[in-house]
């Protein structure tokens, strides 16, 4: 089930529930299962990609940082830390 499915299923079950505070729990557990199969999901998947780097390695890594995975949304910031921030360089 999707977080937008599980979203969905929660408005329905709120609209034809009148116990409000059955609700407000019922939507807390809901939203922590949810969280919990994301978590569990993604940490699985890092494993299973880390596992097929290191099965790729010549030699055991000698440090850590051995792992080249990078996010497509990050910044190369090149002028770190900036003259304007007042910190020397």
């Amino acid at each position: 089930m999707t977080i937008a499915e599980r979203e969905q299923q929660i408005l329905r079950i709120k609209k034809a529930s009148f116990q409000s505070e059955l609700d407000e729990q019922l939507e807390t557990h809901m939203r922590q299962q949810v969280v919990l199969a994301v978590q569990t999901t993604l940490e699985a998947a890092l494993v299973q990609e880390v596992e097929a780097d290191v099965a790729t390695l010549t030699s055991p890594p000698r440090r850590s940082g051995y792992f080249h995975r990078i996010l497509a949304s990050m910044v190369v910031l090149s002028h770190w830390p900036s003259p304007s921030c007042g910190m020397v360089t």
